[in-house]
């Protein structure tokens, strides 16, 4: 549980689960942070704002494309404000540079969902043309044109396999799929089977999407229920009311709960009645 100095962060790039292992444990490592977890569901962190910047770097070199993104959902600790002003900073909080910048980084994401799936259709295109005109193509000048169209097809679904291969082979790790697919590629070259390379950089890439689109829908579903926690809970502070997160409220202390609002914690009922769903 996140305490009341810890701000929760996203995680945006995060693909696999092995990565936000690797990315925790090295957090844990090289920071001497304790207890940080990455929930991979909803790709979100709980870290002290100080130390966001040191567990940047360290993603930078672990997971090179992962940026650490500060959620705009945080719930601000403080008194509460009063109803004009608790709508217009509601509206602020809307409207503002927090909430432009998710939209942002969605529409970056579907943006690049589409790119990808229409880099898989170009290559798949190619690879087809390539196989039906196959002898035509491999009797020109050194093989040039089926070397032009081969080529431009793995260069679109490989180019990011062959690169994730090359980073994590600079950090000696060199038995991860990226790297295991770069080799049979490239030994399907050398023996001059172009299709067989494309083809089996293009399967995978498709079910690299197929897989992707499953996390997404997950993820999803996670975090639609996630969201039917409440997000806020006020507790009567020196004489008045505070509005915290549910994970700050210290044992003992007296919740607020008013008509219509969601119960944030267990406790014992000391006043009031209401129904209750």
């Amino acid at each position: 549980m996140a305490t009341a100095r810890e701000r929760k962060y996203i995680l945006e790039g995060l693909d696999c689960a092995a990565c936000a292992a690797r990315i925790e444990a090295a957090v844990a490592q090289e920071t001497g942070l304790r207890g940080v977890g990455v929930d991979f569901a909803t790709r979100s962190i709980y870290l002290p704002p100080e130390h966001a910047a040191a567990v940047q770097r360290v993603i930078d070199r672990i997971e090179p494309g992962v940026r650490l993104v500060e959620a705009v959902d945080a719930v601000p600790v403080g008194p509460v404000l009063a109803p004009p002003a608790q709508e217009e900073a509601r509206e602020r909080a809307d409207g503002g540079e927090g909430a432009h910048g998710h939209a942002a980084h969605r529409q970056e994401a579907a943006g690049t969902n589409w790119r990808r799936l229409a880099e898989i259709g170009a290559a798949a295109v190619l690879m087809v043309f390539g196989s039906v005109f196959h002898e035509a193509l491999h009797a020109t000048l050194g093989s040039a044109a089926e070397w032009a169209v081969f080529l431009s097809a793995y260069w679109l679904v490989g180019r990011r396999v062959v690169g994730a291969a090359v980073r994590n082979a600079r950090r000696g790790q060199f038995f991860d799929e990226n790297f295991l697919m770069t080799i049979a590629t490239a030994g399907a070259m050398l023996i001059h089977e172009l299709p067989e390379a494309v083809g089996v950089m293009l399967f995978y890439s498709v079910g690299e999407a197929v897989q992707d689109a499953a996390v997404r829908r997950s993820r999803r579903s996670i975090q639609a229920l996630l969201d039917v926690r409440p997000d806020v809970a006020y507790v009567r502070r020196g004489g008045g009311l505070e509005r915290v997160s549910p994970a700050a409220v210290r044992v003992g202390e007296e919740v607020v709960v008013r008509p219509g609002e969601k119960i944030p914690l267990d406790g014992d009922v000391v006043a009031g009645e209401a129904w209750v769903d």
